[in-house]
């Protein structure tokens, strides 16, 4: 990877960590994609459970039905609905609920979106937003350790991998506990990392690889880390100001709350990041897992 002038950029990130005004809301991106079902959010794009409010960055530390079809494209039907073919000979199958929200075809419960062209499904993540570019996600599963050392995984995409996600100051991409306050602990759905008020978690990554993309989105699971209330939480990236806000519930269940973060990151730049924020509510965020997906991405 290019490690020209790496310090530029890394200035950058840093200076811009006075963030955006607190009575603003976050600037807008490019229009994103098409978000699963319940967004409400406001921000690039759609996606996000609730509206948030504008957030200012802290500073820097350390199944459905699937449809048959067959050559005659007229005759694939989709959502789970019976369609014959031509000749009769097959029909549509009834699976069970179906998710709804426009993503590009009817989903199955198998995480995949149906493609009337009789192209291959694209595969979805637990928000329902497509696959279709490199991705990457963190996971927590040590209780007592350290929120920097999370298990990572990557798409299996040729030319993209561990490499092409790493700030052009580092060797692979990393997480910061920007003030060094967040635990990772047990919780009833699994070992979550909380982001708490005065908390901030951070993945660092760049994109000097990266020659052009349709729009971002992040995949949050986990849940409010409370016995009554649920958690507001802003996801951005710091050195754009363009992110999106969203919400999740305080049951005993894994939630994914999806957020369509239309293009939050700068094409060519080195030193970028998703930073998480709890807002709002109960203001303590379990993290499970986080996945960055950029959809259509070109390098």
């Amino acid at each position: 990877m290019r490690r020209v002038l790496a310090l530029i950029p890394l200035v950058a990130v840093l200076g811009c960590n006075e963030g955006v005004p607190g009575d603003v809301g976050f600037g807008s991106g490019a229009e994103g994609g098409s978000s699963p079902s319940g967004g409400t959010g406001e921000g690039p794009g759609s996606g996000a459970e609730s509206q948030g409010p504008g957030s200012g960055a802290g500073e820097s530390g350390g199944s459905g039905g699937t449809g048959s079809s067959d050559s005659d494209p007229d005759s694939a039907t989709a959502g789970g609905e019976a369609g014959d073919t031509s000749d009769g000979s097959a029909a549509g199958t009834d699976g069970g609920d179906e998710t709804t929200g426009d993503t590009g075809g009817a989903t199955t419960g198998a995480g995949e979106t149906g493609d009337e062209s009789g192209d291959m499904p694209v595969e979805l993540d637990p928000c329902g937003f497509p696959l279709d570019g490199p991705w990457i996600q963190i996971e927590y599963n040590n209780a007592g350790g350290s929120p920097s050392s999370p298990s990572w995984s990557y798409s299996n995409t040729p030319g993209w991998g561990e490499a092409e996600w790493a700030a052009s100051n580092a060797n692979w991409p990393e997480v910061w506990d920007l003030y060094q306050n967040i635990n990772v602990s047990n919780d009833p759905i699994g070992v979550v990392a909380i982001v708490g008020s005065s908390a901030q978690l951070q993945l660092m990554l760049g994109f000097e690889e990266l020659v052009g993309y349709d729009y971002a989105t992040v995949c949050v699971e986990g849940r409010s880390v409370s016995t009554s209330a649920s958690v507001q939480f802003d996801a951005y990236n710091p050195l754009t100001g363009i992110g999106n806000s969203g919400s999740m519930a305080h049951d005993w269940n894994m939630h994914a709350t999806g957020l369509d973060l239309g293009q939050a990151f700068e094409v060519g730049g080195g030193v970028q990041a998703v930073r998480l924020d709890a807002t709002g509510g109960s203001a303590s965020l379990g993290v499970k897992r986080m996945r960055l997906v950029m959809h259509g991405a070109v390098y």
